[in-house]
C-alpha cells in the first residue's frame, strides 16, 4: 500500500477543508498544511528513518516477541507489522471528527 498524498486525497472526503497546521501569525509566508500532505509526509518520514537506521530487524523482533508460544507467528507477525504501519499513516486522521476538540 501506498500512503502517499493521493492516497490520502482520495481517502479523506474533502481532504482540502481539514488541516493538520495552520502557520503562525508570525509565520505569515508559511501556509497551512492539508491533513492529507500531513500524513503523506508522515508516512513517507517514518518509512525514511527505518530504512536509513536499520529499524526492520528491531520492529519485527518486538512484534514477534509479542506473540505468544503455540500461535501462527508468521501470520500473526505479518497482521501486526500491518497494523503497526496502518497507525503511522492514520494517526492524525481523527482530527476529520467535527466532535474531536469538544473532549
Amino acid at each position: 500500500m501506498s500512503y502517499d498524498i493521493d492516497y490520502f486525497n482520495h481517502f479523506i472526503t474533502n481532504y482540502s477543508s481539514y488541516f493538520a497546521h495552520l502557520p503562525k501569525e508570525t509565520e505569515s509566508s508559511r501556509r497551512p498544511e492539508l491533513l492529507s500532505e500531513h500524513s503523506a509526509l508522515v508516512y513517507s518520514y517514518a518509512n525514511t528513518i527505518v530504512q536509513k537506521q536499520e529499524l526492520n530487524d528491531i520492529i519485527e523482533n518486538l512484534i514477534g516477541a509479542t506473540i505468544p508460544e503455540g500461535m501462527n507467528t508468521k501470520l500473526l507477525q505479518s497482521l501486526i507489522g500491518d497494523l503497526f504501519k496502518k497507525s503511522i499513516a492514520y494517526h492524525d486522521l481523527g482530527k476529520v471528527n467535527k466532535n474531536l476538540a469538544l473532549c
